[in-house]
């Protein structure tokens, strides 16, 4: 075998080797090699996760459904409080053009008629997170990148409010598509510990009955919906149509398990909703067969799923002082239907038990 003493190096002097141009483009390859290596090994590697109370939201240009400027006390130090998180299993519509190509994605996912609807629905999605996030939240994280334009940094992480996930509410509501990066949730136990599987699953369900309902993006979606999208004022909203609805502020303990809305009773809730108030439950059940009718929750409430049997248990718990609506009886005996709102806008259904409301 003959050897190529240019490719290798010769001894120098003082024993020192010299490398040929192909000796150095080897080292420089190497060299390379183990930078790359060493990039992907930090990469790969998966923080705890860390769970920020006390958050809010801050007024970012670049905020919009999915990605926004948050303050987080926990931080330190003073200077590192603020932060740019992007959700993790979700993706809302763009609110503004700048990236034709990621509109005209989500345009064919939701069938929308053209790329100002999106941005329509994108708008309306950062509306919704403004609004979810209104008041003082949870942010899970693990400190994983996400990349993105702006140059302060952005890592992924879930966000919730007093137990509901925001990801989750954006697909219910249908300003959000199931998509992108999405960890296994173990170990976070606001999210009982959830695998990845079994939150994709979730998420999808939820996407798939806001489809149903037409919810949101979903409502413009098709060839009626491009007709909806042509006479559209921009009301694209969890309660589209249902005035009555946003007269209901208040903040429950209602986990992400509750499913929230199915659709109206009757004729919505507009009809009769003033002449029926209630300032407490004894009150309300003055008038018991004037549904619908809006009583203040004078103890703790149960909430049961809707059409459930005697036997099932509460999907969560409302505070003390919450306006709930009741829309009739329920099939279960003793029960009635309730639909109530979170301050996080949030509108839920389900039923309660009579007795709980002060109702005969």
């Amino acid at each position: 075998m003959t050897t190529d003493r240019k490719s290798v190096g010769q001894a120098g002097p003082g024993g020192m080797r010299r490398h040929g141009p192909r000796g150095r483009t080897a080292l420089a390859l190497t060299a390379a090699l183990g930078v790359w290596l060493a990039a992907a090994a930090a990469a790969s590697a998966v923080s705890p996760w860390v769970t920020l109370g006390g958050c809010s939201l801050e007024a970012w240009d670049g905020n919009d459904g999915d990605s926004f400027l948050i303050k987080c006390p926990d931080l330190k130090p003073e200077k590192d409080i603020l932060k740019v998180f992007r959700l993790y299993y979700v993706d809302t519509p763009e609110s503004e053009e700048s990236l034709p190509e990621r509109l005209e994605d989500q345009r064919a996912y939701w069938n929308l008629p053209n790329v100002q609807t999106v941005v329509k629905c994108g708008e309306k999605a950062k509306q919704f997170t403004k609004h979810f996030l209104g008041s003082r939240f949870e942010i899970h994280t693990r400190w994983e990148t996400a990349m993105g334009r702006t140059k302060m940094g952005r890592h992924y992480a879930m966000l919730s409010v007093e137990g509901e996930d925001l990801g989750c509410a954006l697909v219910r509501n249908g300003l959000a598509r199931v998509y992108g990066k999405g960890p296994d949730l173990d170990g976070l136990k606001e999210y009982r510990s959830a695998a990845a599987n079994a939150w994709w699953e979730k998420l999808r369900q939820a996407e798939a009955l806001a489809k149903r309902e037409k919810k949101g993006c979903w409502a413009y979606s098709g060839e009626k919906g491009a007709r909806a999208a042509a006479g559209d004022a921009g009301g694209i909203g969890i309660a589209a149509g249902d005035a009555g609805a946003r007269t209901l502020h208040g903040r429950g303990t209602v986990g992400p398990r509750l499913r929230a809305p199915l659709p109206a009773y009757g004729g919505g809730l507009a009809t009769g909703l003033g002449a029926a108030a209630a300032a407490t439950g004894a009150a309300a059940a003055a008038s018991p067969a004037g549904y619908p009718l809006e009583v203040r929750t004078t103890k703790p409430l149960y909430i049961y799923p809707a059409g459930a049997s005697l036997a099932a248990a509460p999907m969560g718990r409302l505070k003390e002082g919450m306006a709930v609506q009741v829309h009739g009886d329920a099939t279960a005996a003793g029960r009635v239907r309730v639909r109530f709102r979170l301050s996080t806008g949030a509108v839920h259904d389900g039923e309660a038990r009579k007795a709980d409301l002060g109702l005969p």
